[in-house]
């Protein structure tokens, strides 16, 4: 059998669920009795909206060393880390040349070389 006070528990639940739900009905209309300009009233004051920008740039910094010196840097700084080292061999050239492995084909469909006779 049920208490006094465990009969009470779900009327008392359904009171404040309902002034809940009472109180949140009221304060949109609430909120919209403020005093405002008819939007159809072409005289009304329009307050300033300010322009705000996303990016702000930065004043441009006195550069501490020339292009090519940055540019050499960066390429140091690109060798150090691994899987980037191959890169720091762009402008030097290859120590030899490989073979060529069709050296020994003759060019059947040229013709044949002139001996010039002194």
């Amino acid at each position: 059998m049920l208490t006094p006070t465990q009969r009470q528990r779900p009327l008392l639940a359904c009171v404040l669920a309902c002034l809940l739900a009472g109180a949140c009905a009221l304060t949109p209309a609430t909120a919209q009795t403020t005093d405002r300009a008819k939007p159809t009233d072409p005289d009304a004051a329009v307050p300033e909206t300010p322009y705000q920008p996303a990016h702000v740039p930065r004043a441009p910094s006195v550069p501490t060393t020339t292009p090519d010196r940055t540019w050499q840097e960066n390429n140091r700084t690109v060798a150090g880390q691994a899987g980037h080292g191959a890169h720091a061999q762009h402008g030097t050239p290859a120590a030899t040349p490989a073979p060529d492995p069709h050296a020994h084909h003759h060019d059947h469909h040229a013709p044949p070389a002139k001996k010039e006779h002194h």
